[in-house]
């Protein structure tokens, strides 16, 4: 009877030994996609910079020009340039800001997790045991704590890349209302 027992023990620990290495693996492709939104946020951040930054170059050197600041200004479209100007600039800040959010929304959870000193002690001297079942728990509490996590910085993603397109749009309305201008 005993050895059905040692067999029952022997088997669900390899299966409990499957299903924590699952889980480790899960856990990691959890953190690589935080690792990998969280680049996707700098790439947006620094897109959105760049362009803001050749924008405002480009919007003071028009101020400046007095010929070019005539021109525009007695244009049938310089309202609609101005209103294109304030939108676009709207929403590269946008964009930025919610590249951002998506930057602030990274935590971490660290998993399997031991919490004191004195428990690895207790460990060492026999007197208590590390429990598969307790790692279990904490991974698969830390891949839905990341889970969350991606979630929210994908969302935040996802509205800055919205802005973002739409500044874009702006950008070109205006270069397009720009030419129009001109000719």
């Amino acid at each position: 009877m005993t050895e059905i027992k040692k067999k029952e023990e022997t088997g669900t620990e390899r299966q409990l030994e499957q299903i924590y290495e699952i889980l480790l693996s899960q856990f990691n492709d959890t953190r690589e996609r935080t690792k990998y939104l969280s680049d996707k946020a700098h790439n947006l951040l620094g897109f959105d910079g760049v362009i803001n930054s050749i924008l405002v170059a480009l919007v003071v050197l028009l101020a400046k020009d007095q010929s070019t600041r005539d021109l525009l200004s007695s244009s049938p479209y310089f309202g609609y340039l101005n209103a294109s100007m304030a939108l676009g600039f709207s929403c590269y800040i946008t964009s930025t800001i919610f590249a951002l959010l998506s930057f602030r929304a990274t935590k971490y959870k660290r998993a399997p997790f031991v919490g004191s000193m004195d428990f690895i002690k207790e460990v060492r001297k026999g007197k208590a045991k590390l429990s598969l079942e307790h790692m279990l728990i904490q991974v698969f509490d830390a891949i839905e704590f990341t889970d969350e996590v991606n979630k929210n910085k994908y969302n935040y993603l996802m509205v800055a890349t919205v802005f973002l397109l739409a500044a874009i749009v702006c950008t070109a309305l205006i270069g397009i209302l720009v030419f129009l201008s001109i000719g």
